[in-house]
């Protein structure tokens, strides 16, 4: 079950059994062509102060894929599930080597780290606009 209360300072943030999760409704225009109702996604921490980060650039990652859903009805459901995950996973693992190493980022390094991933998408979306599905790579190779 869901807790709600603490984290409804943080939107689209729920908490289960201790460890946060992101959670967004998909845009009634796009749930038949998504095949979903809502996106989700363990934050994979209990720190609200990373929940918040992480939420915040899965929002933005959210909002991207969506601008690109309606902008390309023709494409694959296989290749719009492609880059939801492997942007989704690409956010967690980038910070998960970061944590590894043994460093914290500013907030100036994580707000260029938002603005990358949203120019990768960007690129992506104007890559899919043109037909060029060959330019769209994984994220986790970039």
């Amino acid at each position: 079950m869901f807790e709600v209360g603490f984290v409804g300072s943080i939107p689209n943030v729920l908490r289960r059994g201790g460890i946060f999760r992101f959670r967004r409704a998909v845009p009634v225009d796009l749930r038949t062509r998504m095949r979903k109702c809502e996106l989700t996604r363990s934050l994979g921490t209990a720190s609200s102060k990373l929940a918040k980060l992480r939420s915040r650039k899965l929002y933005i990652v959210s909002e991207k894929v969506f601008d690109v859903v309606r902008a390309r009805p023709m494409l694959k459901n296989t290749q719009l599930a492609e880059i939801v995950k492997d942007f989704y996973e690409t956010v967690i693992l980038e910070e998960n080597r970061f944590r590894l190493k043994g460093g914290s980022i500013s907030e100036e390094q994580r707000q260029g780290r938002i603005t990358y991933h949203g120019t990768i998408i960007d690129e992506f979306q104007g890559a899919l606009a043109r037909n060029e599905l060959d330019r769209i790579k994984s994220t986790n190779k970039i």
